[in-house]
């Protein structure tokens, strides 16, 4: 059997810091825009024939795109 030894006080000081950070994860667009723009590419690729250079193109804009997201989200805060 196991017996949680921390007092209820304990328990109450640690919810705010977990409220905080599901925050911060639900704010980030950043993973969004990534793949949106991963799926352009991918998109453009097919309609071309050429779905390995639009996998490429896709990946690479979307890794820019997502830095870019990430850095206007730090200064804001």
């Amino acid at each position: 059997m196991i017996v949680n030894k921390k007092k209820k006080t304990d328990l109450k000081k640690e919810e705010p810091v977990i409220k905080a950070e599901k925050k911060k994860k639900k704010d980030d667009p950043s993973a969004l825009v990534f793949v949106g723009i991963f799926m352009i590419g991918m998109g453009t690729g097919f309609l071309t024939g050429h779905v390995v250079p639009g996998v490429f193109f896709g990946l690479g804009f979307g890794f820019l795109a997502l830095y870019l997201v990430k850095i206007m989200n730090i200064s804001k805060e």
